[in-house]
């Protein structure tokens, strides 16, 4: 018999003990109405399962639930009532693209998985999951099963019943039966769904039925590897039938996985090369860049191939290449395209270029490419690239430009001048002017009576083949975080069918592999320009700061700020930042200035940390420059080796030779730059220590020491025991005092007036609560590593403030041992402690525990921590499991709430609402009152 922890006990009502009696004994569907238990039921359900799937075994429980927010919900169900290992999985995870190896090591690592029905659905498809190994399969809201819904999918198709699997189902409603749903179906949505997609667009397959014969034609995307797929049958299933055949035929191919997935991890045989005149730094010795694209995410791994020796001809070839491309894809006008080719062709050759782009093709250096792709197409009198010797007379077709053959036309770039747009040619089709052509309208045109009723055009060559093209890949910002990538985006990528007598070449041969290859190059060159500034940058500190490895990823990740709207910004290393910056300059300043109160320490500190001070200190280091400011803008972006900078309208001559970056006036406000000098700080901690973030601070000039030591001797020859009960104050923080001077110092309010004892616990306070918010802030940190900034930013405020401390106070009991003479206070605290009625229990974190208390009980916490600190010898560790004791149970992503002022502010500036405050002062305890 296993025992289960459980937050309090269960009782289970008749009906829910008889109802899983049945779950138990066998497969069970329970219809109750909300809030009768099924859910809980399902909760003892799991746990009576738990010697089954509870590793190593290799059986493991699902819990089905209909969409995302119930599989978070869920979740905490099962992790609350059971000791289960529980895993969570949605569509926004990336699981489509998961394989058999990922999906093992998930499964090997669980005991429970909660899922939305069509990741199940979809692995047992593709044998990922074997329904033997599933010991229990959990179905909530099992009404859903009808039609073509993933519940009745499992149930039907995969004779869930005749498995050795035990079933659960709660619902609302009775279920009205399961559909029949046959393998075939779901073949057209894998084709469908995973069918090579393309990145701007989602091809879809096409059905041609002949009724009369039987058969059926299945046109599928021009990149599948088939075209055309063709079989014969009963009407009724033809489509399914195909269907069938193509997965058969793609699979044959190496095309389809024995799982029926598309083959993605097969190695590209075009990819880039990028040549630079240097090695770049260890941090691009291997690495990656991940890009987010329209539908999913992508990687781009870096790593040194070798040296690679070019003669002169060879760089100018190669960057004529890279200028015409990246021209024609940003640009994407024809005539733009001509002018920076014809510019390159008549510039100086002075001019340097930092970095060449290299097509390979199986790990080589695709010259035959380069060379043609980077003539003068666009020059109609260049007659030697009218044809190649090998083509036949047969082979040459009519274009604007005049003959050319097909081999010129495959796998180029035209532009037809009638509408000034670019397309790629993929092809020919078997199709010709006098071909018909199907309009949404209804209508079936000819072509030759299509462009001259639409376009004005006469096609005089109706017997050519038609070009099979399509749009160029759209370039755009690659780096931008995924929900910003949400937004429905213009189809941009079709295909259209081009006679060929209206298109003028501009660059041949390039595949289309190639121009979407080169299509994310301006994301993947920003982000090694952005690297290569953030190691600069490293360098540019000192040679002091060498000694520590920190990656120019971290450090980039500090000068990125949230105006960029990328997958990572500063916020949360600032707030590492700034708790490391007032812990320091606290210690400092108590340490140094022994005498001072507390109020002058805390003017002195403000001086020092004060945004004004630290943009100082950048603009003294000339730290500015690196801030990532701005969104990144392609059309923006820098053509390596064009020798002008395009910039809207207008074109900037680049006199430098290193054309990689270009001089540009920014405007950032000084508390951005003051926060990139805290995120520098949060960098350099994170990365690589508390040495290393205070050798930072130095290095930037900042006068302050980091003590290990106590610079004073304390002489206080006191009977503690006559004052305040030691034992039983250690036995609270569960903390040994060696000096309990300081526990007392750290007790005794302003106002306790008694010859021979300790000072007021002013000074203390004003170290604990840097002490404190350190703690804090690197607990949660490093404990979710994974939240948002706005997240760490809440669980920190929701933990790290007064009211919180006095509850916590008063919930260990400390008021009775606060040493003091105040009778306005001891009213205060004697009133509050009646009238509220508080039995202070539960947690201290939040925005109502604490409110109306007396600020002595908060500081008294502060006070505390840094009498553990300064008894400890400044160890830390020590200080937080002292406080955390006291503050248990502490704030987490599933308990903060945002803050409400917060809240109103926001909700008052999105909506344009004005508002008043009103203070009222009732029974001691003030408030406000805010009128929208």
């Amino acid at each position: 018999m296993c025992v289960w922890p459980m937050r309090a006990p269960v009782l289970l009502c008749r009906y829910q003990l008889e109802a899983l009696e049945r779950a138990m004994s066998g497969n069970t569907v329970v219809f109750l109405d909300t809030g009768a238990g099924k859910t809980l039921i399902a909760g003892m359900l799991l746990r009576a399962y738990a010697h089954r799937v509870r590793k190593p075994a290799r059986d493991f429980a699902v819990f089905l639930v209909p969409n995302r927010v119930l599989v978070e919900q869920q979740a905490r169900v099962v992790e609350a009532h059971t000791d289960l290992r529980v895993s969570k999985f949605t569509g926004d995870m990336g699981v489509d693209f998961w394989n058999a190896t990922t999906w093992r090591r998930v499964v090997d690592d669980a005991e429970v998985l909660v899922m939305t029905p069509q990741i199940l659905l979809d692995n047992l498809l593709h044998s990922f999951f074997r329904l033997q190994d599933i010991a229990l399969l959990i179905f909530d809201e099992c009404h859903r099963a009808k039609g073509n819904y993933p519940y009745a999918c499992i149930l039907k198709h995969f004779e869930v019943l005749k498995a050795n699997t035990n079933l659960y189902g709660s619902s609302l409603e009775n279920a009205k039966g399961y559909p029949n749903y046959t393998r075939h179906s779901y073949i057209a949505q894998l084709i469908w769904e995973y069918g090579w997609r393309q990145r701007y667009f989602q091809p879809l397959p096409r059905f041609s039925i002949d009724k009369a014969f039987g058969t059926c034609t299945l046109y599928l995307p021009k990149s599948s590897p088939v075209q055309t797929v063709n079989t014969e049958g009963e009407v009724s299933v033809l489509k399914k039938a195909v269907c069938l055949t193509a997965c058969r035929e793609l699979h044959a191919i190496g095309a389809l996985t024995d799982y029926l997935l598309p083959e993605l991890g097969f190695p590209c045989e075009e990819e880039p090369d990028i040549a630079v005149k240097c090695e770049l730094g260890p941090d691009f010795v291997s690495s990656s860049i991940q890009l987010c694209g329209v539908q999913d995410y992508a990687s781009v791994a870096m790593k040194y191939v070798g040296s690679i020796h070019l003669n002169q001809e060879q760089v100018i070839m190669a960057r004529r290449f890279q200028t015409t491309i990246l021209s024609l894809l940003i640009n994407k006008g024809h005539s733009d395209v001509s002018n920076a080719s014809k510019y390159f062709h008549e510039m100086q050759m002075s001019i340097g270029v930092v970095y060449l782009l290299l097509p390979l093709v199986s790990g080589k250096v695709d010259w035959c490419s380069i060379k043609f792709s980077a003539s003068q197409v666009y020059d109609a009198s260049n007659k030697d690239m009218m044809h190649c010797h090998s083509c036949k007379q047969v082979d040459i077709l009519q274009t604007k430009d005049g003959p050319l053959c097909r081999c010129l036309l495959k796998n180029s770039i035209v532009c037809t001048p009638h509408n000034s747009e670019l397309y790629v040619v993929t092809g020919f089709l078997d199709l010709n002017a006098k071909s018909l052509l199907h309009l949404r309208d209804g209508s079936v045109p000819t072509y030759t009576t299509y462009f001259k009723t639409r376009h004005g055009l006469n096609l005089t060559h109706e017997n050519q083949p038609l070009l099979a093209a399509s749009k160029p890949a759209e370039v755009q910002n690659f780096l931008q975080k995924r929900h910003y990538k949400n937004k429905k985006e213009p189809c941009t990528s079709y295909s259209v069918e081009l006679p060929p007598e209206l298109c003028r070449l501009v660059m041949s041969p390039v595949s289309t592999n190639t121009l979407f290859i080169f299509s994310i190059i301006p994301s993947v060159m920003y982000r090694i320009q952005c690297l290569l500034l953030s190691a600069k940058l490293k360098v540019q500190l000192g040679p002091r700061m060498q000694q520590f490895a920190i990656p120019a990823l971290k450090v980039l990740e500090a000068v990125t700020t949230k105006e960029c709207q990328e997958e990572f910004s500063q916020e949360s290393l600032e707030t590492l930042g700034d708790s490391f910056l007032k812990y320091v300059v606290t210690q400092h300043l108590y340490c140094k200035y022994t005498l001072h109160h507390e109020g002058t320490l805390t003017k002195m500190k403000k001086n020092l940390i004060s945004n004004a001070a630290l943009c100082q200190l950048a603009c003294n280091n000339n730290l500015v420059g690196y801030i990532q400011g701005a969104e990144f803008n392609p059309k923006g972006w820098i053509i390596p080796g064009l020798g002008y900078h395009t910039c809207g309208r207008s074109k900037t001559l680049c006199l430098s030779s290193n054309d990689m970056y270009s001089l540009s006036k920014m405007s950032v406000r000084s508390k951005r730059i003051a926060d990139t000098v805290e995120a520098l700080i949060g960098a350099y901690l994170s990365a690589a220590g508390e040495q290393a973030a205070f050798l930072f601070l130095k290095s930037l000039g900042l006068d302050i020491e980091f003590h290990s030591k106590i610079l004073f001797e304390r002489k206080i020859v006191i009977n503690y025991e006559k004052f305040i009960n030691v034992r039983s104050l250690e036995i609270i923080l569960g903390y040994e005092f060696k000096d309990p001077s300081f526990l007392m110092e750290a007790l005794t309010h302003g106002s306790y007036q008694i010859a021979g004892t300790t000072a007021c616990y002013q000074r203390l306070e004003f170290l604990g609560d840097a002490v404190l918010d350190h703690l804090f802030t690197i607990y949660y940190y490093n404990h979710y590593p994974e939240c948002t900034p706005e997240l760490l930013t809440n669980l920190r405020s929701a933990s790290v403030n007064n009211c919180c401390y006095a509850h916590a106070a008063a919930k260990a009991g400390l008021n009775k041992h606060i040493l003091h003479m105040s009778s306005e206070l001891h009213k205060r605290m004697a009133n509050y402690l009646e009238k509220s009625g508080q039995p202070f229990t539960g947690p201290s974190h939040g925005w109502e525990a604490g409110i109306g208390l007396p600020k002595v009980l908060g500081d008294a916490i502060e006070s505390i921590a840094a009498a553990i600190y300064f008894d400890s010898k400044f160890d830390k560790e020590v200080v937080w499991r002292s406080m955390k004791r006291l503050l248990e149970p502490l704030a987490t992503p599933d308990t903060v709430e945002c803050d409400p002022v917060e809240e109103l502010q926001e909700f008052c500036d999105g909506k344009s609402y004005s508002k008043s405050y009103t203070k009222t002062h009732k029974d001691g305890v003030s408030s406000v009152v805010a009128e929208v």
